[in-house]
């Protein structure tokens, strides 16, 4: 039953995917240095032309949880909600570069 579960969601992940990258600009936005920021800016490359990656970050929903969020938790969503926008634009086709502030401050007072 587990192995079923999971070809339907990897399944859903690929669909997802290719609804998303259909645009054929998208993906081909560059990441601004902002000083120091080399390094992660490749790693988010490398990550948000990972499939299934983007596959969960285009489906991204943040449920309330029972019990009210620790503050490393909340940062840890801050952090994926931001990895979520930055991903958009890049995969959009309407920008050249983008400029991973947010993600840069969120890594920052995790």
């Amino acid at each position: 039953e587990d192995d079923e579960d999971d070809d339907d969601t990897q399944e859903v992940v690929e669909e997802q995917y290719l609804d998303f990258v259909e645009n054929e600009e998208g993906g081909m936005a560059g990441l601004s240095n902002l000083g120091n920021t080399c390094f992660m800016n490749s790693a988010l490359q490398a990550m948000l032309h990972c499939r299934p990656l983007v596959g969960f970050f285009v489906d991204l929903r943040v449920r309330d949880p029972a019990r009210a969020p620790t503050r490393h938790e909340q940062l840890q969503l801050q952090l994926a909600r931001d990895v979520r926008v930055i991903m958009r634009k890049m995969w959009s086709g309407e920008y050249r570069a983008c400029a991973p502030r947010a993600i840069y401050n969120d890594v920052c007072m995790l």
